[in-house]
């Protein structure tokens, strides 16, 4: 089809040219059925070019879309063809295109509900609040990773939804079988204080520190100290716990001074220090000077006292002293 050609445009009529007005007037009213005609052969040009254009883009190659359904086109490396696209998670039609949320992924609100036992291709899934095979200890629906590691061998991680509960359990034969769920240990699992020292609670992580202060908690030894007596304050201090000094009282006698108080124990002192050729001996001692075995509450310090064999005082330069609870 040729290009259509357009019609010649009339001179407008013009009051202003009576001579001319009648004549011209009636032109252009002629002239609007040519016009309408061109602009038809227009139309008609226009579509007949594009359909060449595309034909001509295409190469003659654009398949035949009966029977397609479902389906989307693509290019290939000899022209175009048609790609199929899954129909749901468990789609594994060879070569099919995912659309976005499938498997969880790309999707903004709820991802797809599947059972537990009966997904094994990897993706983010809902599992239902009935699933009979989630964890026990989780008892609403909520979400999980599955991810296929090899051709049988799956694992899945599943989250509650409203707790701080994460499992892991695996299967390696696609799936018949699955292992049982192991919980995931988080930062929120960590002992506490009372749970660390109570020593029944089996859900909970003892860290190193927790470990530590149950160790000084329920040890019957609340404060220990070992220090040269015949050397000088404080250096001659060689290690202590719940001791902060000890005090020289004259030659023999010794201040020890606690670190706070231990205002809910009774306790007793045990203290031993070098022999030395004349034998020596350390006897714990009220503050008012008279020989105890037992300690109350709420006190500061004690002393000790070191004697020889004929019950003369001695500094001695290796003494140990060891606070223990008596009323345990």
């Amino acid at each position: 089809m040729a290009a259509p050609t357009p019609p010649v445009v009339p001179l407008p009529a013009l009051r202003s040219d009576p001579a001319t007005f009648k004549d011209r007037a009636e032109d252009n009213i002629v002239f609007f059925q040519p016009l309408v005609e061109y602009m038809a052969e227009v139309c008609g040009f226009t579509e007949e070019k594009a359909a060449e254009a595309l034909a001509a883009a295409l190469a003659g190659d654009l398949p035949n879309i009966s029977g397609k359904d479902g389906r989307v086109l693509y290019i290939t490396g000899g022209g175009l063809g048609f790609k199929l696209v899954q129909t749901g998670v468990h789609d594994d039609t060879t070569n099919a295109l995912m659309p976005v949320g499938a498997f969880g992924l790309g999707q903004k609100g709820s991802t797809t509900t599947a059972t537990l036992n009966g997904t094994t291709r990897t993706g983010f899934y809902n599992y239902g609040a009935t699933d009979p095979d989630r964890p026990a200890t989780i008892t609403t629906g909520g979400s999980f990773i599955a991810v296929r590691y090899a051709t049988n061998w799956i694992s899945q991680i599943i989250f509650a939804p409203n707790a701080n509960l994460v499992y892991y359990r695996f299967s390696t034969d696609n799936g018949v079988t699955w292992s049982a769920w192991t919980r995931i240990m988080l930062a929120t699992d960590i002992a506490t204080f009372g749970q660390a020292i109570g020593g029944t609670n089996t859900e909970v992580l003892m860290t190193p520190q927790r470990t530590k202060q149950a160790i000084d908690a329920l040890s019957p030894i609340k404060a220990h100290v070992y220090f040269d007596g015949a050397g000088s304050s404080p250096s001659w201090i060689k290690d202590s716990k719940g001791i902060s000094s000890v005090t020289d009282l004259g030659v023999g006698s010794y201040q020890i001074n606690l670190s706070a108080p231990m205002s809910s124990i009774w306790y007793n002192v045990l203290a031993s220090c070098r022999s030395e050729a004349a034998g020596y001996f350390v006897t714990p001692h009220t503050a008012g000077g008279v020989l105890f075995t037992s300690r109350p509450p709420t006190v500061n310090d004690f002393t000790i006292a070191i004697t020889d064999r004929t019950n003369n005082p001695r500094d001695s330069g290796i003494i140990s002293v060891i606070v223990v609870e008596s009323d345990l």
